[in-house]
């Protein structure tokens, strides 16, 4: 086991260091806690598993939405339930952050600074000193009082789910909040993916001039939304067109 362990980290520096794309698939799961049900009431009648891929080498990483599995849907639920697309572009270099999303209008997507997560920031992460194995690498576990995440230094990048700005000196493989839970799953290597930002993408500071009102939601075109109704086929995945 050790052998194994120490090749799969030869190959991965190795990869890295070429600057090479490595992959992270995550998965997303909503709780259903009484506060996650006040926010958003939907979650009392509907329960989804969601799949996301973090795609990085040295100086770029893409954090892609792929699909959603439909886990359990009241009979009596009414209208749709809309899951929108999202894809975050982070450039290590520059510490530029920016968010493209099907709820945002064509072509348009939101930017931010690295520091601007930093200055939000109002808590502080600590060690728990607990321990344990993702993926077979090391991971330490770390607390804010408020929310959980599993890190690696196995993997020489600061990056993860959510938004990825996390203030966490590593890769976060597992995090908790009081709404979600992201878990890595799979690891590739070597894969070709196109971290750069399209170059006919505008960049705006300010998120409230593009995003698109929520009446407005259901004229999006399906290659950004996916719709789930009472009829919809339990345990599939469904994918981003």
């Amino acid at each position: 086991m050790i052998k194994k362990l120490a090749f799969s980290l030869f190959i991965f520096c190795a990869i890295f260091l070429r600057g090479q794309t490595t992959t992270i698939v995550y998965e997303l799961i909503e709780k259903q806690s009484e506060t996650s049900i006040l926010i958003m009431p939907e979650l009392s009648s509907f329960l989804s598993l969601s799949s996301y891929s973090l795609h990085f080498n040295k100086n770029n990483s893409v954090m892609k939405f792929d699909s959603v599995k439909l886990l359990s849907i009241s009979p009596n639920h009414k209208g749709s339930v809309l899951v929108h697309n999202s894809i975050i572009y982070k450039d290590f270099k520059k510490k530029i952050w920016v968010k493209s999303s099907s709820i945002y209008e064509k072509g348009k997507a939101y930017k931010k600074q690295f520091s601007d997560f930093n200055k939000k920031r109002n808590y502080k992460w600590r060690k728990t000193g607990r321990k344990k194995k993702i993926l077979n690498f090391n991971c330490l576990e770390v607390t804010n009082n408020r929310d959980t995440a599993w890190y690696t230094k196995d993997l020489k990048i600061n990056d993860g789910p959510k938004n990825g700005i996390l203030g966490i000196a590593g890769l976060v493989l597992e995090y908790e909040d009081d709404l979600n839970s992201w878990k890595a799953v799979d690891i590739y290597y070597n894969t070709k993916v196109d971290l750069n930002l399209p170059s006919d993408l505008e960049t705006l500071v300010d998120e409230s001039k593009i995003k698109i009102p929520i009446l407005n939601f259901t004229n999006l075109s399906n290659s950004g939304l996916i719709k789930l109704k009472s009829s919809s086929e339990v345990n599939k995945w469904y994918k981003f067109e």
